[in-house]
């Protein structure tokens, strides 16, 4: 599923069981649509591919955003 995310400590199970849900939920056209014009990029993915995903993304913009000095109000 596209970019979900879930705490740690799921167990594999339920993990697969929100993947599969959200994979499910992203064939139907509504939802499509939706994610589309809040300009998603919708990628079905396993939860390790998202999780390599979002591992290069942090990995990338960490220290742009440390660099900018950046913070959240």
């Amino acid at each position: 599923m596209e970019r979900a995310v879930r705490p740690e400590g799921h167990v594999a199970r339920d993990r697969q069981e929100l993947n599969e849900a959200g994979v499910e939920a992203l064939k139907d056209p509504v939802v499509k649509q939706k994610l589309t014009d809040a300009t998603a990029v919708i990628v079905g993915s396993t939860p390790e591919e998202l999780g390599e995903h979002v591992k290069k993304e942090l990995a990338k913009w960490t220290p742009i955003v440390k660099e900018s000095g950046a913070t959240i109000d």
